[in-house]
């Protein structure tokens, strides 16, 4: 009985130092995916009215999501020059990503902004639940669904 003891006591002892390795498989996936993420808000949250496109955004969306942002593209640029916005990427915040799958996911971040949008300095705070997909073996944003702004 002691024995077992002794052996229940070592494996909590090495469970919790980390000695026994991490059970996360997915921690490479989850790397590429807060990088994917980062790189998707840096490219298509930085926002000039005179010069914006959206053309930038699209190689982070998947094949279905590129196809509905192109549709909006027209409405979002006659939106930006009627209120002359400029914005930019203050800071961006994975806080989790969640891997359900081997080829799907979601990620929870934080995206800080500031500009001026007619004329007006604002900032905000803007946390989203962003379905992700893995496609061909590259991981790609599906969705966007804003939780809060602030």
């Amino acid at each position: 009985m002691k024995g077992l003891l002794w052996i229940a006591l070592l494996f909590s002892i090495l469970a919790f130092t980390g000695c026994m390795g991490s059970d996360d498989q997915y921690a490479p996936d989850k790397a590429v995916i807060e990088t994917l993420v980062n790189d998707y808000f840096t490219a298509a949250f930085n926002i000039d009215y005179t010069t914006w496109t959206g053309e930038n955004e699209l190689p982070f969306l998947t094949p279905d999501r590129a196809k509905i942002m192109q549709g909006l593209f027209a409405d979002f640029k006659q939106s930006f020059i009627d209120n002359q916005l400029t914005q930019e990427v203050d800071a961006v915040e994975v806080i989790r990503v969640n891997i359900e799958t081997e080829t799907s996911g979601n990620v929870y971040c934080i995206v800080k902004v500031s500009g001026y949008d007619n004329g007006s300095a604002y900032r905000e705070t803007i946390e989203y639940s962003i379905p992700v997909k893995k496609i061909e073996g590259k991981w790609l944003i599906d969705d966007f669904k804003i939780q809060s702004i602030e």
